[in-house]
């Protein structure tokens, strides 16, 4: 990573560091196996803030407690979560999964 990415990126890096430090522990869990916080922190560190924000909004709109246990049309096992995106098992938290096998 360059330095001009390293040098815009640290705002955004040093809050999600924070947000790991002092965060709230009762939070709800999160839906996928890599968290948000972790996967937009290394998509910023790859990539720079841009990437990083994109992603933080991504993440955002689809990691809610609403979501619905659904087959896709290849009857793949999954969520689909509020944003509409279907998602498969393999890229879900443990504790989803077996949610997931236990309702289908």
């Amino acid at each position: 990573m360059n330095v001009l990415k390293i040098i815009f990126s640290w705002p955004l890096l040093l809050l999600i560091r924070f947000y790991w430090h002092f965060g709230n522990r009762q939070r709800n869990l999160c839906l996928f196996k890599v968290t948000c916080s972790r996967w937009v922190y290394q998509v910023t560190l790859e990539k720079g803030i841009i990437s990083g924000i994109k992603c933080l909004y991504k993440r955002y709109k689809s990691c809610r407690s609403n979501y619905r246990i659904t087959e896709d049309s290849d009857n793949l096992e999954g969520i689909t979560a509020s944003d509409g995106v279907f998602y498969q098992k393999d890229v879900l938290a443990d504790w989803l999964v077996s949610k997931i096998e236990k309702k289908i």
